[in-house]
C-alpha cells in the first residue's frame, strides 16, 4: 500500500489500506485497526476527503494512545500535522510534530525523523520563525543524506530554497527549486499536497521577486544540476545563512560592548549619573542605528529613546514656562494689593477731612447750648 502511494498510484493503495482495515476490524486486531486507518487517511486526504481523512487519523490517533503503542502514536500525530499544513493551521500542526520528534527521538528511526523534521521545519516557516525552519531543514537534509532518502531530500531542498527566497536571494532559491523538482523527477515522485502547498506559495514569491526570464533560466539551472550538485548548492546556501547569522549576532554584541563603554566614560565624568539607565538609553540608540542600517530584521523590534539634548530641551521650556506663569500671578496680585490699598487710603483722608470740618461745628453748637 505504502508502494503503491508513493508511486501515485492511489487507487490501488487505497484498496489494500481498506482491505487492511477490514481485516483487523474482522480480527479485533486495534493494532491493525490504527495503522489502516492512518494510511487510508493520508489516501483519502491527496484525494481530497479531508472530513473522512481527519476522522481517520483521530481514530488511529485515539487506538495508538489505549494501546500505548508510541510508534503508533508517533506515525499518527505526523499524519494529523500534515493534515493541519495542508489546511493552513501551522500552530496545530507544529505542536502535533513536536510531540511525534520527541517520540521519534527515543527509538531514532532516521528516515521518520527526517520526515518529521522537513515537516516541523514547514510549520514553523508558515508561522514566520525562519530561525527554526533553518535548523529543521538543516537537520533533517542531514539525516535524509545518511539513509538516502530522496523523497525527503527534496522536500529539504524546498524549505531551504523558501527561506532564500524570504532572506532576499530570489535566484538562488528558483536554482534550488528546479534542483528539488530534478530530485523528483528523477525518482517519479510527485508532491502530496501539504507539500504541494508550500512548493507553490514559495515558487510563486520568488516569480513575484524576479522577471520571467530571470526566474527560467535559474529554475532551468536548478534542473540541470545532479543530485550531489543539488545538495552541495542546498549546503552552500545554508553556510551563507549561518554566516549572516553570525554576522548578526557579532553587531549586537559589538553595540553592546560599544554602550558598555561609553556608560564607563559618561560615569567617570559625572559619577553621580545612574549607570544602569545611561546604559538602556545607548542601546537604545544603538539599536535604533542597527535598524537604520538593515541589521533588525523585518517585523523585528528596535528600542529607541530620545536623544538627551531633546530631553533637556523639553525640561527648560516646561520650566520657563511655569516661571512666566508664577511671574504673572505673583504681578496680578501685588498691583491688585497696591489697588486695594491705594482705594483704601483715599477712603481714610476723605474719612479725617470730614472729621475735621465736622469738628469746629459741633463745638460752636455746644458753646451756643451752654452759653460759652
Amino acid at each position: 500500500a505504502i508502494l503503491a502511494r508513493v508511486q501515485g498510484d492511489y487507487a490501488a493503495s487505497r484498496k489494500l489500506y481498506a482491505q487492511g482495515l477490514e481485516e483487523g476490524r474482522a480480527a479485533g486486531d486495534l493494532q491493525q485497526i490504527g495503522k489502516a486507518n492512518a494510511g487510508l487517511g493520508t489516501i483519502l486526504q491527496i484525494e481530497g476527503d479531508l472530513p473522512a481523512a481527519r476522522k481517520c487519523f483521530e481514530e488511529a490517533l485515539e487506538i495508538s494512545r489505549e494501546l500505548k503503542d508510541e510508534h503508533g502514536i508517533a506515525y499518527s500525530l505526523i499524519c494529523l500535522g500534515i493534515f493541519a499544513r495542508t489546511e493552513g493551521r501551522a500552530a496545530e500542526a507544529r505542536a502535533h510534530l513536536e510531540e511525534a520528534l520527541e517520540i521519534l527521538r527515543k527509538y531514532g528511526n532516521k528516515e521518520a525523523i527526517s520526515n518529521n523534521l522537513n515537516n516541523l521545519a514547514a510549520a514553523a516557516f508558515e508561522q514566520g520563525d525562519l530561525d527554526a525552519a533553518q535548523t529543521y531543514f538543516a537537520e533533517g537534509l542531514e539525516m535524509s543524506q545518511e539513509v538516502g532518502n530522496k523523497v525527503n531530500i527534496s522536500d529539504s531542498l524546498d524549505g531551504i530554497a523558501a527561506i532564500a527566497e524570504k532572506r532576499g536571494n530570489a535566484q538562488q532559491a528558483a536554482m534550488l527549486a528546479g534542483a528539488s523538482e530534478q530530485i523528483r523527477q528523477s525518482i517519479g515522485y510527485d508532491c502530496e499536497p501539504a507539500e504541494r502547498r508550500f512548493r507553490s506559495e514559495y515558487v510563486s514569491n520568488i516569480r513575484a521577486s524576479l522577471d520571467e526570464k530571470m526566474f527560467a533560466e535559474a529554475f532551468r539551472k536548478g534542473l540541470a544540476l545532479d543530485f550531489n550538485d543539488a545538495v552541495a548548492l542546498a549546503r552552500q546556501i545554508e553556510s551563507e545563512f549561518n554566516a549572516e547569522s553570525e554576522q548578526f549576532t557579532e553587531i549586537i554584541i559589538e553595540n553592546r560592548r560599544f554602550s558598555r563603554i561609553i556608560v564607563e566614560e559618561e560615569i567617570e565624568a559625572d559619577p553621580i549619573l545612574d549607570a544602569k539607565s545611561i546604559e538602556a538609553e545607548v542601546i537604545n540608540q544603538s539599536n535604533d542605528s542597527s535598524e537604520q542600517r538593515g541589521f533588525i530584521p523585518a517585523g523585528g523590534t528596535a528600542f529607541g529613546s530620545l536623544p538627551k539634548l531633546q530631553i533637556l530641551t523639553f525640561l527648560a521650556f516646561t520650566v520657563l514656562i511655569t516661571l512666566l506663569i508664577a511671574a504673572t500671578f505673583f504681578f496680578w496680585r501685588f498691583y491688585d494689593c497696591r489697588r486695594n490699598s491705594a482705594s483704601r487710603c483715599a477712603f481714610a483722608r476723605r474719612k479725617m477731612a470730614g472729621l475735621r470740618s465736622a469738628r469746629p461745628r459741633f463745638g460752636f453748637n455746644l458753646a451756643r447750648r451752654f452759653g460759652t
